[in-house]
């Protein structure tokens, strides 16, 4: 960061302390997910008067929307991450290897004790095959897979260097709102949660990689005596941790495709659109299955959620901002593709503009609710709700 990014963002965290009533929830989606937030907080800023990114009292952040919690707690513009994730510049854009890096001592050692699994598995079959699926042999084999393809050292060293060079606070004290960083604890199978008021004695970037490490894709991440993996696991938006807050804002970057609305929408003059990608997701292969299907359980649980919030604080008003169901873009795009920032940026902050000048009802009631409690010292009623 230059002088002049510096000089931003000191002036706009003193001049940002954090309306205590509003409370932002920030999802996960990898790091697509992470563009589409920054481009719909950006069409937001732009559109919806007094409306800020920096002004809320809570963020509450998980996996990808946790380091976009965080850099937003700390004072960073939004704007100023846009610029970055569409323009290229190294400000705050971590490359491929930053997030994931393949260690060459590491995986020899993996390999080396996976073919060592292999081996006795094998052999166990060749001897007595009828037994062995019921034996130990299997057992050991499967012991001797790695707990992750990748390990997130490497992330959450980026992510400390980021916090540092930049002049911003690595420890959840120094921040001045609210951050709530939330992962699951692999041993006891409970949510952990980051931040002022639960867990402190931990690093923001251990943290944020803790809330990061996506089963099988990431070994989990050790802190203290306790191993982590993503805080999407159980819960997504977390949304109960919004507890006090009169407004909540939920961003969810995954969606399930509704494929079928988004053939019957296409114009005759589209055919050669349908013929070549839009068949069945089937057609995708093993991993659009499982990506249609952890998209499906992913809207399940958000929802349910927010219905249980809704039901025992009917006062707060709750705004959930996420891509249109016929909109493929993000769903056929990885979400680990690091290369895609700048296209899903540019797209999340073009539909957002689109959903608000459009007049969708819902968002623009709360997100004006939410601009007017940025002026108020209090507010005695939410303006309205965004139905799940």
């Amino acid at each position: 960061m230059d002088s002049h990014d510096k000089q931003v963002i000191q002036l706009q965290s003193r001049m940002v302390p954090g309306a205590k009533h509003l409370a932002i929830c920030l999802c996960g989606g990898g790091a697509t997910g992470a563009a589409y937030e920054v481009g719909a907080l950006a069409a937001l800023e732009q559109e919806v008067p007094g409306f800020s990114a920096n002004q809320f009292g809570t963020y509450i952040g998980t996996s990808a929307g946790a380091l976009i919690a965080t850099a937003l707690a700390c004072g960073v513009p939004v704007q100023r991450l846009l610029h970055a994730a569409t323009t290229g510049d190294r400000f705050f854009a971590p490359s491929r290897s930053d997030i994931y890096r393949v260690d060459v001592r590491e995986t020899a050692w993996k390999v080396g004790r996976v073919a060592s699994g292999l081996f006795r598995l094998l052999r166990a079959v060749s001897r007595n095959p009828r037994e062995t699926l019921a034996q130990s042999a299997l057992v050991d084999f499967a012991s001797a897979l790695p707990d992750g393809l990748f390990s997130l050292q490497h992330y959450i060293d980026w992510i400390d260097r980021w916090l540092q060079q930049n002049g911003l606070p690595r420890y959840f004290d120094g921040v001045g709102p609210r951050l709530l960083i939330t992962a699951n604890d692999l041993d006891t199978g409970h949510r952990e949660v980051f931040g002022r008021g639960w867990r402190v004695n931990a690093r923001i970037a251990e943290a944020i990689g803790a809330s990061s490490a996506v089963p099988l894709f990431f070994a989990p991440v050790r802190i203290g005596q306790h191993d982590y993996c993503d805080g999407g696991t159980g819960r997504v938006a977390h949304v109960d941790l919004a507890a006090g807050a009169s407004h909540v804002l939920i961003i969810n970057p995954v969606v399930p495709w509704n494929l079928e609305r988004r053939k019957r929408d296409l114009q005759a003059d589209d055919a050669d659109i349908l013929a070549d990608s839009l068949t069945r997701i089937r057609a995708r292969g093993m991993i659009g299955i499982w990506n249609q299907s952890f998209r499906m359980s992913n809207n399940v649980k958000l929802h349910m959620s927010l219905r249980r919030f809704r039901a025992d604080r009917p006062e707060v008003a709750m705004a959930l901002l996420e891509p249109d169901e016929r909109d493929e873009t993000l769903f056929v795009t990885n979400p680990m593709n690091t290369q895609a920032r700048a296209r899903i940026a540019q797209h999340a902050f073009a539909t957002t503009v689109a959903r608000i000048r459009q007049g969708d009802p819902a968002l623009v009631a709360v997100c004006q609710g939410l601009s007017d409690a940025h002026r108020l010292d209090g507010l005695k009623r939410p303006s309205g709700h965004l139905g799940g």
